[in-house]
């Protein structure tokens, strides 16, 4: 048996005039027995702003546009999950339970989140998140930081209890395109750890993608479902990552390239677009 994971970036969940974020893609997200994307936004209308220059919300009713593109898994392990501080972050919490959708990444409580073991197909899958960024949590909140020999310890931890591990990263320099020497030694040394794949976002951009080993690294995922026009330069591509397993790693992978278009929805690219993403 083989299960296939897909997994896209950052989803922010609002639109130009209101349309809905992944009509445009659902029926490529649906050919997945997984979907893993990263939620850059607090799912609340109530908590206490972050003093910053963006603040990402939405209302928790939009939390239906997850469940409704088939979201398996999110990360909340990113410099926008507490834009509306502790009482946001359960909100946010309580919408994705309301639906089914299972997180990483941060968690209730003043203890570090254990890794989530999803079994598919008779395979059971160990996920991991954890965002860069200097931070501190509310008490009753803990959002897991990256500190690489945290990250290890969690690993091999997690691979007693699953088949595949699989690490979430929210990391990196935003609006670059090739990841930092720092950051490819990580990669390779969580992939030496015992992790299969690793899922980076968090610089808006398409970054590379290295086999190591027996393992696969995306070092940026990109925007998936963003306003394009919060950046200078709008980066409207971006892509589906999807992953072939079996319960003893990686048997094949591929990229869907996508844009996202002026309502700021994703869609597969055609054509001259599909070769220039």
């Amino acid at each position: 048996m083989s299960v296939r994971l897909r997994a896209v970036g950052d989803v922010l969940l609002w639109t130009r005039s209101g349309k809905k974020p992944f009509d445009l893609i659902q029926h490529e997200l649906q050919q997945k027995d997984l979907l893993f994307g990263n939620l850059e936004t607090v799912l609340s209308e109530i908590g206490d702003p972050s003093q910053k220059r963006w603040v990402n919300t939405n209302p928790p009713e939009a939390g239906v546009y997850l469940k409704d593109a088939g979201f398996d898994i999110l990360s909340v392990a990113n410099n926008h999950t507490l834009d509306l501080g502790r009482e946001g972050f359960w909100k946010t919490l309580d919408v994705l339970d309301s639906h089914g959708i299972a997180y990483v990444g941060g968690a209730r409580g003043d203890e570090p989140p254990p890794g989530l073991v999803v079994e598919r197909n008779g395979i059971r899958f160990g996920f991991l998140g954890y965002t860069s960024g200097m931070f501190r949590s509310p008490s009753g909140v803990t959002v897991s930081r990256l500190k690489k020999r945290r990250i290890i310890n969690d690993i091999v931890a997690l691979k007693d209890r699953c088949d595949i591990v699989i690490v979430s990263l929210h990391w990196g320099i935003e609006n670059t395109y090739y990841p930092s020497p720092d950051q490819i030694r990580l990669a390779h040394s969580l992939i030496d750890s015992g992790a299969s794949l690793i899922l980076g976002h968090h610089s808006h951009t398409i970054q590379g993608l290295e086999r190591y080993k027996d393992g696969l690294i995306a070092y940026s995922l990109g925007n998936f479902q963003f306003d394009t026009e919060l950046f200078k330069e709008k980066v409207m591509s971006t892509m589906i990552l999807s992953v072939d397993f079996d319960q003893h790693g990686i048997l094949d992978y591929t990229v869907i390239p996508c844009i996202i278009n002026d309502d700021f929805q994703p869609e597969v690219a055609e054509g001259q677009t599909r070769d220039a993403v």
